[in-house]
């Protein structure tokens, strides 16, 4: 099995190897390559000027973990684990006039688990998969040298599949489905003084319907058309940056994600035979984080930082597709100036999810039992400016 966001749902955070150095930090506060273009549009203003700037990321995610207990009076214990590339791409520019543009392109959400073929009570949950993919022309206006606002289009690109599976490998019940919808990021940014910037970005809800197939070796009514509605929930994110020195600066954040908008799991089928729902009645959640970064010489950078991540799963429904429990990230990162049009970021993170109990009851018994995972994180990063 695994989880790859963890405690914050299934929402990605992180989005460039300079952010995950810091855990996060200061996110929405600090424009250091392109990659603000997803954090905080308004952030443009704050890279070089005149100059177009390009940023290639990927983040390779290496989860493993443990379950155990019991289903229908049966022991129920294994290992998981999984591995996944997660790469990005931003481009920003700001002319030096009141307007810069950019464009992102990168993973906003994901969630994958995977139980092994022999687990007991794979007829509860086999497969859950979702993957979002946002691409979001970006622009920015400057009003004046200490403040500016930005906003983008998000257009978001979602697959998604759910299956239950019988103990010899056939199919109980597998759904997959797509679907592109629309939203909208707004972002502000204001250098309150000559050492002390705060940034806040707004990421709207976008609603889902992800239309496609369903089938059943067990049920013949299970096969045909399904569609399955998801809401991706709407987030706010507040941050801080102050430059403590010619050296050192720290920087904070903390992020809300309206999670309490995940209320059911309820796929339909297009022959109206019934699907039961599963009941999922998140709660809102949010992650605070606070870092440090600190100037080596002229061409490196340090950083580090650390962040509390609040899973929205209650334990009352705590189930084998949404095992989160909440989360601490450890986490370190560095710049490298090679000259003046390039540089690489490179960060790990460690991130452990504290021990909770599971509880899962379907139509063929009960779960009962606690899991615990951990993620390690690599990230790697290349910007040049032309």
């Amino acid at each position: 099995m695994i989880s790859i966001t963890l405690a914050g749902g299934y929402q990605m955070q992180q989005r460039s190897a300079n952010g995950l150095g810091r855990a996060l930090s200061g996110e929405s506060a600090i424009a250091e390559d392109a990659s603000v273009v997803a954090s905080n549009a308004a952030g443009l203003f704050w890279l070089e000027e005149g100059r177009h700037h390009l940023s290639f990321s990927s983040s390779y995610l290496m989860v493993d973990g443990s379950v155990s207990g019991d289903f229908n009076n049966r022991l129920s214990d294994g290992d998981f684990g999984v591995e996944s590339p997660l790469p990005s791409f931003y481009y920003g520019y700001n002319p030096g006039c009141n307007v810069a543009f950019g464009f992102a392109a990168h993973a906003a959400f994901a969630q994958h688990t995977d139980y092994d073929a022999d687990f007991p009570a794979i007829s509860l949950a086999d497969k859950t998969k979702i993957k979002s993919i946002a691409f979001r022309p970006t622009v920015a206006w400057k009003v004046n040298s200490d403040f500016a606002v930005g906003g983008s289009l998000d257009v978001i690109s979602t697959d998604g599949s759910i299956a239950s599976s019988l103990p010899n490998g056939g199919k109980l019940l597998h759904l997959e489905g797509d679907d592109i919808t629309l939203g909208f990021s707004l972002g502000a940014m204001w250098q309150a003084t000559e050492n002390t910037r705060f940034g806040m970005q707004f990421r709207s809800k976008s609603k889902l319907t992800l239309e496609g197939t369903a089938m059943s070796d067990a049920v013949a009514a299970f096969n045909g058309d399904s569609e399955m509605a998801l809401t991706l929930p709407e987030t706010i994110e507040l941050s801080v940056y102050h430059q403590l020195d010619s050296q050192w600066a720290i920087h904070g954040d903390i992020l809300w994600t309206n999670w309490s908008r995940f209320q059911t799991l309820a796929p339909k089928l297009a022959n109206g035979a019934p699907i039961p729902e599963e009941l999922q009645d998140w709660d809102d959640a949010i992650r605070i984080s606070v870092g440090a970064t600190y100037q080596y010489s002229d061409n490196l950078k340090l950083r580090a930082g650390i962040a509390w991540d609040q899973t929205p799963v209650p334990d009352s429904t705590r189930a084998l597709r949404n095992p989160g429990s909440d989360a601490m990230w450890y986490t370190v990162g560095a710049s490298y100036k090679i000259n003046e049009r390039h540089s690489v970021d490179a960060a790990f993170a460690y991130i452990n999810s504290e021990e909770a109990s599971i509880t899962d009851t379907g139509s063929t018994g009960t779960f009962s039992g606690k899991g615990d995972t951990s993620i390690n994180v690599f990230a790697l990063q290349w910007n040049v400016k032309f």
